[in-house]
């Protein structure tokens, strides 16, 4: 019984920090390669509260019954789309420059690229869902 909280536990914990990884350093790296902007910085202390957040959440989704659970492993999912909607400017870039003593400032609109991206991540979610009632892992 122990060993079985332990294991729910140690899973929960690793849930969490795949989360916290896809969506807070993965994602966010991807994006500013493929778009060629640097994108918004995070402080070092949200980066310690969004690993704990993300941590617990993986933890309670793991170690409660899977219909409750459920509901946690998407709140993990969405968290990390609001993350990276906060990051990435919700879809627009800005960038000012000067060109010849004059300022100007260019604005970058992938939205579409956005839309994917949240598309995918709430395919994930469904299917884990579905995964957790189709196994109702106890």
């Amino acid at each position: 019984m122990v060993k079985k909280i332990i294991e729910r536990i140690l899973i929960g914990v690793i849930k969490g920090l795949i989360y916290y990884i896809v969506f807070v350093h993965v994602l966010p790296f991807f994006l500013d390669i493929a778009l060629g902007f640097p994108i918004e910085v995070i402080e070092p202390l949200t980066f310690s509260l969004l690993i704990g957040v993300f941590i617990s959440l993986g933890i309670i989704s793991s170690i409660t019954k899977p219909f409750i659970g459920i509901i946690f492993s998407s709140l993990s999912f969405m968290l990390g789309l609001l993350i990276l909607l906060d990051i990435i400017s919700l879809g627009v870039a800005e960038v000012p420059m000067t060109v010849r003593g004059v300022k100007i400032s260019a604005a970058f609109e992938f939205k579409p690229l956005l839309l994917i991206i949240i598309g995918f991540s709430i395919i994930f979610i469904i299917i884990g869902i579905f995964e957790k009632i189709i196994h109702g892992e106890e």
